[in-house]
């Protein structure tokens, strides 16, 4: 398992907006899931490939203060690596391929910088930062390289979101599980 845990998981959802007078969003979106670890690196070719492994997301939302807020969130897809023709990313340039069932979950603090301190509360952009724990499952149901079975693992995270309207934002988040 933990030769193919290291993934990165690129999500756009929509939300409802979160305040201090609507202290709970719910979140649902879809994104990519890429690998990088003993076989390769597919963080920046395969998500723009024919190799684009997807998934979707739910997320929950909790206001703690103008600063922090608590996520509860989790994405279910799929998870995989496979050799570039030219073989020269994998170890002995040999097929490495793999395709799996990748479920996610999270427990995150997440740091809004449109906080009254660096960025305006009321602003229309709200780039972020969260970091916590996640529990992770990989599955293997496409090819016998991937070891199925469970694990928790740290993460964090980047995330930008744009507000539409008083109810509802788009974000666009990048989330990083280390083993």
């Amino acid at each position: 398992m933990k030769k193919l845990l290291p993934a990165l998981l690129l999500t756009v959802g929509v939300a409802y907006a979160q305040t201090a007078e609507k202290p709970v969003n719910i979140s649902v979106g879809a994104g990519v899931n890429t690998y990088n670890g003993d076989l390769g690196n597919g963080f920046f070719t395969q998500p723009f490939s024919k190799a684009a492994y997807g998934h979707g997301a739910l997320n929950l939302g909790v206001y703690l203060n103008k600063s922090l807020d608590l996520l509860v969130g989790g994405t279910y897809g799929t998870y995989g690596y496979y050799t570039p023709e030219d073989g020269l990313s994998t170890p002995g340039g040999k097929n490495q391929d793999f395709k799996s069932r990748l479920g996610t979950g999270i427990l995150n603090l997440k740091y809004k910088f449109d906080n009254g301190y660096i960025l305006k509360e009321n602003s229309r952009v709200s780039p972020y930062v969260h970091g916590g724990v996640g529990f992770v499952n990989v599955s293997d149901f496409y090819t016998k390289r991937a070891e199925a079975g469970s694990d928790v693992a740290l993460n964090i995270g980047l995330g930008l979101g744009i507000k539409l309207n008083d109810w509802m934002n788009v974000n666009l988040n990048l989330l990083n599980f280390g083993a």
